[in-house]
């Protein structure tokens, strides 16, 4: 279906065309989530349950190599990204992925060890497939959540 269409123009998600594809071609291949976090072992760790989850995992320790990685990737179907990330910012390393059509709209989870201000929660809810959740060590509890 999605190579009979024949748009006249580029549409928002277009570049994930070939990652969608690429995927029901083998579905052997598993989709990436993204772990983002200034420590990478604890990164690791993380990325370690979202593989008993089904997903391969990749980790950066700044928002600029995680946002890198995935463009080159183009199999990410996830980020999970520590509200504490640096080189940018949480918010800014959102809005670079929304802005960027190989990466708008993959869901987000932000890993908040600490509740985030009213402030940058706010700024957060304009992203509408943006979750929070605290920190969660069972894979069966963050598949659920």
């Amino acid at each position: 279906t999605a190579l009979s269409i024949h748009a006249n123009q580029s549409f928002p998600q277009a570049d994930r065309v070939v990652a969608t594809l690429a995927q029901a071609i083998d579905p052997r291949q598993k989709p990436t989530a993204m772990v983002m976090d200034s420590d990478l072992t604890r990164g690791q760790n993380l990325g370690s349950l979202f593989q008993q989850m089904g997903y391969e995992s990749a980790a950066a320790v700044t928002g600029t190599d995680g946002y890198a990685q995935a463009r080159k990737s183009g199999m990410v179907e996830l980020f999970v990204i520590d509200s504490e990330i640096r080189q940018p910012t949480l918010v800014d390393v959102i809005s670079t992925l929304e802005k960027d059509g190989r990466t708008a709209g993959i869901p987000v989870v932000v890993i908040a060890r600490e509740p985030l201000n009213d402030v940058l929660m706010d700024r957060l809810r304009i992203y509408p497939h943006v979750a929070v959740l605290p920190p969660i060590n069972d894979p069966a509890k963050m598949a659920e959540a």
